[in-house]
């Protein structure tokens, strides 16, 4: 083999692994932030999804980021109640709304709403840590 396709092959699979790497990484970034999320309990993980939310958006600094936190822990408690009052509401209304939307698909899509339903219903009702 001669020495320019030697240095291209070689290039090649150095800029494959880079890629490679770059993307465990994330990946692994990723699960870890996942985990440290669904670890928390319940409100503080709520707390978390919209900090970061918010950080992403508009870019706190170190400062913003405290006060955020602090506001949304002083809310907390109430939100939380809001949140039970509302449920079985919420609960009673989404079945309501999956009967009508049942009604709208023709036969050969019913399979695959059944299937999208279950996973919606397998998200929302996934034990909460308390």
């Amino acid at each position: 083999m001669s020495p320019r396709v030697t240095s291209a092959l070689v290039l090649c699979g150095v800029f494959l692994l880079g890629g490679l790497t770059g993307a465990g990484l994330e990946r692994a970034r990723s699960a870890r932030r996942q985990q440290e999320m669904f670890e928390a309990p319940p409100p503080n993980f709520r707390q978390r999804q919209i900090l970061r939310g918010l950080d992403r958006a508009v870019d706190l600094d170190d400062g913003q980021r405290e006060r955020v936190r602090a506001i949304l822990e002083r809310y907390a408690g109430e939100a939380q109640e809001a949140r039970r009052e509302v449920g079985p509401k919420l609960h009673d209304l989404r079945g309501r709304m999956e009967e009508d939307l049942r009604k709208e698909m023709r036969p050969e899509q019913l399979p695959q709403f059944d299937r999208f339903m279950d996973r919606v219903k397998a998200r929302d009702e996934r034990p909460k840590k308390r």
